[in-house]
């Protein structure tokens, strides 16, 4: 699990601009007032080299109440919207 900050009240530089590749959403005043109210995700990918398994996709899921941050890696079958039939 990563651990990291981007809520404005626990501003941390070195979690929110560390190896950022990809322009930060405009600053929000909305906050919220408990865990889970309020959800950031990002799904970054494709990488240019597949991991174990060929994982190419990486999703990203921050709490903005408690500022944890879930990490997991996705293959691209998982991606995949299934039709209805």
């Amino acid at each position: 699990m990563l651990r990291g900050s981007l809520c404005p009240q626990h501003n941390c530089p070195a979690s929110a601009d560390g190896k950022q590749h990809h322009n930060p959403f405009p600053p929000s005043s909305s906050c919220a007032l408990y865990a889970l109210k309020l959800v950031h995700t990002d799904l970054s990918g494709p990488a240019h080299v597949p991991g174990t398994g060929g994982v190419i996709y990486c999703l990203t899921i921050t709490d903005d109440f408690t500022c944890w941050h879930w990490l997991t890696n996705k293959h691209p079958r998982c991606l995949q919207v299934q039709g209805n039939g």
